[in-house]
C-alpha cells in the first residue's frame, strides 16, 4: 500500500512542476469544485502541459544541419491525437449509444422515456457516448470548414479509422494516410498513386489549428454569459478527478 501512495505522490509532484497545476486537488479544497474559475485554470495548465507543449517542443526539434526535422510529426500526431473527443466531450456533444438504439427493448420507451436514459448517462457516464460521433464533433470544433466540405464523410471516415483507431490501437496509422509539410491546409483530400483516397496532413498546421481553438474554448468558458457551456464543462471536470 506504501508503494502505492508514494507512486501517487511522484505522480502529484510531476504534474506540479513548473509551478503548474493539473490536478484538482493540487487547489485548496473550498475551491475543488466551487470556483469555477479555477477548474478552467486546471483544465488550461492541462492542455498546455500535456499536448501543446510537448508538441511544440517536438516541431522546434532541428537536424544536426540545421533544417526542420519532419521525422517528429508522426510523434505530434499521437499526442494530439486525443484532443477531438475530449474537446467534444467537455463540450457536452454526448449521443445516446448505437447499440441502445437498435435494442427491442429501446424501441417500446416512449420520447419522454428515452430523454430520461440518455439524461441519466450524460451525468453519470459522459464518457460513454459513442466514440465515432464525439470524435467527429470535435473535429468539426477544431475545422469548423469541415462542416460544409463536399468531401466531409471521406475525410471524416478516413481520419476516424486510419488516424484516431490506428494510432489508439496499434500505435500507427493505416494506409491512407499521408504528412507532408508542404501543404497550405491542415487537412487535404486527393487521390494516391492507385487512385484510392488519401488523406494528407500538414502537422505544423494541424497543431496550430488545436492551440488556436483550445485557446478559442477557453476564453469561451472564460465568459459568465456562456452558462450552459460552463456547466457542461464543470460537470465534465468533476467526473475526470
Amino acid at each position: 500500500m506504501k508503494k502505492c501512495q508514494d507512486i501517487q505522490e511522484l505522480g502529484k509532484e510531476i504534474t506540479r512542476c513548473g509551478g503548474h497545476k493539473t490536478l484538482v486537488a493540487d487547489y485548496p479544497e473550498d475551491l475543488q469544485i466551487q470556483d469555477i474559475d479555477k477548474l478552467i485554470d486546471c483544465f488550461e495548465d492541462r492542455m498546455c502541459i500535456w499536448f501543446l507543449k510537448p508538441a511544440e517542443i517536438l516541431l522546434e526539434t532541428k537536424r544536426a544541419d540545421g533544417k526542420e526535422d519532419p521525422d517528429v510529426d508522426f510523434a505530434v500526431l499521437a499526442i494530439l491525437n486525443a484532443v477531438p473527443e475530449m474537446l467534444a466531450q467537455f463540450q457536452g456533444c454526448y449521443k445516446g449509444n448505437r447499440k441502445w438504439r437498435k435494442a427491442w427493448l429501446w424501441r417500446f420507451l416512449n420520447p419522454r422515456l428515452q430523454d430520461i436514459v440518455v439524461s441519466y448517462i450524460q451525468k453519470f457516464r459522459p464518457s460513454q457516448g459513442d466514440k465515432k460521433y464525439l470524435y467527429e464533433q470535435g473535429l468539426q470544433y477544431i475545422f469548423p470548414w469541415l462542416k460544409n466540405d463536399k468531401h466531409k464523410k471521406s475525410i471524416m471516415k478516413r481520419l476516424y479509422g486510419k488516424l484516431r483507431n490506428a494510432i489508439a490501437h496499434m500505435g500507427l496509422t493505416s494506409t491512407g494516410i499521408i504528412l507532408e509539410r508542404g501543404i497550405k491546409d491542415p487537412i487535404m483530400l486527393c487521390q494516391g498513386r492507385d487512385s484510392k483516397l488519401v488523406v494528407i496532413i500538414n502537422v505544423l498546421k494541424w497543431h496550430e489549428q488545436i492551440k488556436t481553438r483550445i485557446n478559442d474554448y477557453i476564453c469561451e468558458l472564460r465568459d459568465p454569459s456562456n452558462n450552459d457551456l460552463r456547466q457542461k464543462f464543470r460537470k465534465r471536470m468533476e467526473t475526470s478527478n
